[in-house]
C-alpha cells in the first residue's frame, strides 16, 4: 500500500536515483548534471524548512517525490509557489502521481498559499495531463526557453488557483510538512 510522508534527509539517495534519468536523458529538468549528494541533501533540507516536500513509498521503496518552492523573490509573491513532481519509472501510469500531487496541493491550501505554478518542459504530455487532472490550467508558453539535449525547448506554465476569490491570509504558513 503506498504511503505519503514528509521527506527525510535519509531519502536523498533514493530521490537522486529517481531524479537521475530526468537529468541525464530528458529535458524535463534543465539541470545538465546530477547534483552531488551533499548539495542535493542541502537543497532538500532548505526547501523542506519552508515548504511541503513529500515522498511516496511502497513496501519500503521510494517511488516519487513532490514539493513546493518559492515562486519569485519579491515579498509580494509570497502567496505563490512553484510545484514539482518526479516519479520513478515503475510508478508511472498507476495514479500514484496524482495521489501524491493532490496531497501536496491540499497542504498548500491549508497553509494559505493562493497560487501554484507548474512549469513543464515541452513536450511532456504525461505532466500536462497530470496537472490538468489536478486542476491546473494553461497559462502561457515560453518559447525556446531552455537548451538541452541539442535543441531548444518550449516551457509551458500552468496555474492552479488555491484560494478561490478570497483575500489572502496576512502570511502563508512557512515550515516543515
Amino acid at each position: 500500500m503506498p504511503h505519503i510522508r514528509p521527506v527525510l534527509p535519509s531519502d536523498t539517495s533514493a530521490i537522486l536515483d529517481i531524479y537521475l534519468p530526468f537529468v541525464a536523458d530528458t529535458p524535463v529538468t534543465f539541470e545538465y548534471q546530477l547534483p552531488g549528494f551533499h548539495d542535493f541533501r542541502n537543497r532538500i533540507e532548505a526547501i523542506s524548512l519552508q515548504y511541503p516536500f513529500l515522498v511516496l513509498e511502497e513496501n519500503g521503496e521510494l517511488l516519487g517525490y513532490a514539493y513546493a518552492s518559492r515562486h519569485r523573490e519579491r515579498e509580494a509573491y509570497k502567496w505563490a509557489v512553484e510545484t514539482s513532481i518526479y516519479m520513478a519509472d515503475n510508478a508511472r501510469g498507476r495514479g500514484l502521481g496524482q495521489t501524491l500531487y493532490s496531497q501536496l496541493l491540499n497542504m498548500l491550501v491549508e497553509r494559505k498559499f493562493t497560487r501554484a505554478y507548474g512549469i513543464i518542459t515541452l513536450p511532456n504530455p504525461a505532466s500536462e495531463k497530470l496537472h490538468a487532472r489536478c486542476g491546473f490550467r494553461h497559462l502561457t508558453i515560453h518559447e525556446k526557453a531552455g537548451y538541452k539535449l541539442d535543441r531548444w525547448h518550449d516551457v509551458l506554465w500552468m496555474e492552479k488557483n488555491l484560494a478561490g476569490e478570497t483575500t489572502p491570509a496576512l502570511t502563508p504558513f512557512f515550515g516543515p510538512a
